[in-house]
């Protein structure tokens, strides 16, 4: 009997007429429409001049305009940083540094990946608290900060670079009513698999998905999972590129980076292959793997190769803010067909945080 083929599915995108509506500004106004609904920015986009009036750290980067309204150079690391740390400690209790140098995630493209994640859940979760695996946290730590705070996931984020390290972990200590629900930690560091002379585990061999597997010979989710561990969810935003120097030519990379945030041998599509080759092994260990994507045409080669691998379900979706557009990729082995053929149903964000900040005293 031949198996059942993964259940694909993009979420319900708004009509022309709704987007029309949600903003006469045609770039602006149509991006704005599909924001997803659980970032809070879909119908408000951030009111940078009322902003800058609440926070000090962010008024000498926002210029006002004529008729009121806030204007943020973006080019400037920061400015995007000090939005950043605004958005965060205003829209969702959050405290937030960064050191010079490192990438600048910006929180409405950050939300709205978090807010896909709880769609995904809602489909289909494992029993009990939700424990989610962020791939590559960075020093930004920004998906564990959102998900512990508007849901009260807990996350275990990993990374590979001290530097890295010592960031999240400082973020998570500016927070102490998160800090009980992330916990930091070294990739790098054996998680108890046995290693084979080939690279992997001696039970799990490396599967060369994308034809980069020499540069990923233990793989990339694998040695972040510790014996007999799972998850409801692992995330990932891959480093774009092949090279600084192809970094440098992108004229949207206005964020800053260091080269293990952004660059990797083969790129994001080799990266997630390498991601793919690790879920085959893993299996329903993580109910869901996820990744957000810069190129659409990463996107259509990982979905062919996951539609080759049988994944009972497959999940794409687009990410769009401002004038960029990133793309999800979600897939599992764990979900039932006859549940990863149900829509995708989009999340509102809860009406308050499930872990907010402590009352000023």
């Amino acid at each position: 009997m031949k198996s059942t083929p993964a259940s694909e599915g993009d979420e319900e995108r708004p009509t022309k007429r709704q987007r029309s509506a949600a903003g006469k500004r045609s770039v602006t106004g149509d991006n704005n429409a599909r924001m997803h609904p659980g970032t809070g920015y879909a119908e408000q986009e951030p009111d940078f001049a009322a902003l800058a009036a609440r926070d000090a750290d962010l008024a000498p980067f926002v210029r006002t305009r004529p008729d009121g309204s806030g204007v943020v150079d973006f080019a400037n690391p920061a400015a995007s940083k000090a939005v950043t740390a605004a958005l965060l400690r205003h829209d969702y209790g959050v405290q937030w540094a960064l050191p010079d140098g490192h990438l600048i995630p910006p929180v409405p493209g950050r939300a709205n990946y978090i807010a896909w994640i709880a769609d995904l859940l809602a489909l289909s979760c494992p029993p009990g608290q939700v424990v989610g695996l962020d791939i590559g946290c960075g020093a930004n730590l920004i998906y564990p900060l959102l998900g512990a705070a508007v849901h009260g996931w807990k996350f275990v984020a990993v990374d590979v670079t001290d530097v890295a390290m010592a960031g999240a972990r400082a973020n998570a200590a500016l927070n102490p009513h998160l800090v009980h629900l992330i916990e930091v930690r070294d990739a790098r560091v054996s998680t108890g698999q046995e290693a084979s002379p080939g690279g992997g585990s001696a039970a799990s061999p490396v599967v060369d998905i994308m034809g980069h597997a020499a540069a990923f010979p233990d793989g990339i989710v694998r040695p972040a999972v510790l014996p007999d561990e799972t998850f409801a969810f692992c995330m990932c935003n891959p480093p774009f590129f092949e090279s600084m120097e192809q970094a440098g030519l992108n004229p949207r990379t206005a964020h800053a980076g260091t080269a293990a945030e952004m660059v990797c041998p083969g790129g994001e599509a080799a990266f997630v292959g390498a991601m793919v080759a690790d879920s085959l092994q893993l299996g329903g260990r993580v109910h869901w793997h996820t990744a957000m994507l810069g190129r659409k045409s990463s996107l259509k080669a990982l979905r062919a190769t996951l539609y080759r691998h049988r994944a009972t379900a497959l999940r794409t979706t687009e990410f769009s803010q401002g004038r960029t557009s990133r793309w999800g990729l979600a897939w599992s082995f764990a979900v039932s067909p006859s549940t990863a053929a149900s829509p995708l149903v989009r999340q509102p964000r809860p009406p308050r945080l499930a872990v907010p900040p402590p009352a000023p005293t």
